[in-house]
């Protein structure tokens, strides 16, 4: 495809009309600043200046990718661009009806590495063949209609990233524990001999207190520590009753969509657990609702794609 066809070289168009669409002045989303020389803006900044604005924004506004416009693309695809920033992502939010998406990465210098590998470089997900990436510093994503949990939360607006599922006995605490509890607590895991670690299904999984056949259990207070690969999940299931009437997890490392549903004909009801997060099941929630974890490579979290690590850690705690 020549360089004319593909419309992400139109980038100073491509800011323009995301200004116009959200009915903010351009300056006030993209400064100027923020602009590459490699835009072919006349009057652009230099690489310092691109720097520079790095310094105090880590979100991205990806202008050519979006569920509408021109180059429309689907979920999918865009959890696999999100993918290749690599695990620097915070959240991603990819809006309804709109040409334009957005990243925010952990910190401004993320986002400028990210910028600086990605803006104008081939993109493979966008359709047809040989078009290249749009990237620009986005100022202010607070500015954005109808922000999601997940990105209010990554942007510290927001207490928890999806709002509790309608499930009598379910209990979900996000940031129950802090980074250094986590980091403590996965540095154990991964100290323990490979001996002790039995494989289920997929994962990895110590018991402690009581080891047991998952058809069968005797009554004691017992914690398992299980690591799931990638993209990895667990069917959905109901622990057998002797497992004791309160279960209590802890997700850590990455997060995950866990969706309930009483078995033959009710609805899914979902609660994306992210890393440091607490859930306990009781009453309904732990002898009624099926509980399960789907495989795939992210999850959708109030129309934002959330890709999961490389591998997501859990302890849950039974008979207790």
């Amino acid at each position: 495809m020549s360089k004319r066809s593909d419309p992400v070289l139109k980038v100073p168009k491509l800011r323009s009309s995301t200004a116009r669409v959200l009915g903010v002045a351009e300056d006030k989303l993209f400064p100027p600043a923020a602009h590459s020389s490699k835009d072919g803006d006349s009057g652009a900044s230099n690489d310092d200046g691109v720097k520079g604005r790095y310094s105090s924004t880590a979100c991205l506004c990806l202008l050519n990718v979006g569920l509408a416009g021109f180059i429309a693309i689907d979920y999918d695809a865009f959890a696999s661009i999100v993918q290749g920033f690599g695990d620097s992502v915070a959240a991603s939010w990819m809006p309804h009806a709109r040409s334009f998406s957005f990243v925010l990465f952990k910190s401004p210098q993320h986002a400028l590495q990210a910028y600086e590998q990605f803006h104008l470089a081939p993109c493979p997900q966008l359709p047809g063949g040989g078009r290249r990436l749009g990237l620009a510093a986005f100022a202010d994503p607070t500015v954005v209609p109808n922000l999601p949990p997940s990105f209010q939360a990554a942007l510290g607006l927001a207490d928890d990233l999806q709002p509790l599922a309608a499930v009598s006995g379910l209990t979900f605490q996000p940031e129950f524990l802090s980074e250094s509890e986590e980091e403590e607590l996965l540095s154990f895991i991964h100290n323990l001999p490979d001996s002790e670690w039995i494989p289920v299904h997929g994962r990895r999984v110590v018991h402690f207190g009581a080891s047991f056949e998952y058809s069968s259990f005797s009554p004691a207070h017992q914690a398992t520590i299980s690591i799931y690969p990638y993209g990895r999940g667990i069917p959905p299931h109901i622990d057998i009753p002797e497992l004791g009437t309160y279960i209590v997890s802890v997700s850590l490392h990455s997060g995950c969509t866990m969706d309930f549903r009483i078995p033959q004909g009710e609805p899914v009801h979902s609660v994306y657990l992210p890393p440091r997060s607490l859930l306990a099941l009781e009453g309904d929630a732990r002898y009624k609702y099926a509980h399960g974890i789907k495989e795939r490579a992210s999850d959708e979290v109030n129309g934002v794609v959330v890709m999961r690590g490389e591998y997501r850690a859990s302890i849950v705690w039974r008979a207790m």
